[in-house]
C-alpha cells in the first residue's frame, strides 16, 4: 500500500511540474529561473527573415515531457544529456522547434550612445 501511495505521490509531482514549466513557458516565455538570467524562450523561425515568435502550448508542452518520470518519458533523460553534451540544446527543445535565447539588458547611463 505504502508503494502506491509513492507512486500516486510521484505522479501528482510529476503532474505539477509540467504544469509549472508549461504554463508558465507558455504565458510568459520565462520560468522564475529564467526571468532571474534573462532567458526566453521562443520559437524557431521556419525561414531566415523570420523573426522568432511566441511558441504554442504544444509546443512548450512537447519541450517539457522529459521532466516526466516515467515510462516511456524517463528514456528521453539520457538522449537529454547526451543532447546537451555534444549540441549544446536540449533534444525535446530541438523536436518542438523553440530555441531558448538570452535577452542583452543595454544600460543607457553608461553607452556612448
Amino acid at each position: 500500500e505504502s508503494l502506491s501511495t509513492v507512486m500516486m505521490a510521484s505522479f501528482f509531482m510529476a503532474i505539477l511540474t509540467i504544469a509549472y514549466f508549461t504554463i508558465l513557458e507558455w504565458k510568459l516565455g520565462q520560468t522564475l529561473g529564467k526571468i532571474l538570467f534573462n532567458l526566453f524562450i521562443v520559437r524557431v523561425p521556419a525561414t531566415p527573415d523570420e523573426k522568432p515568435s511566441k511558441p504554442s502550448f504544444w509546443q512548450i508542452l512537447m519541450s517539457n515531457l522529459s521532466l516526466v518520470p516515467f515510462f516511456p518519458f524517463i528514456f528521453l533523460w539520457p538522449v537529454e544529456i547526451l543532447s546537451i553534451l555534444f549540441t549544446n540544446n536540449r533534444f525535446m527543445e530541438r523536436a518542438a522547434r523553440i530555441q531558448l535565447v538570452e535577452t542583452k539588458i543595454i544600460d543607457y547611463y553608461q553607452s556612448d550612445v
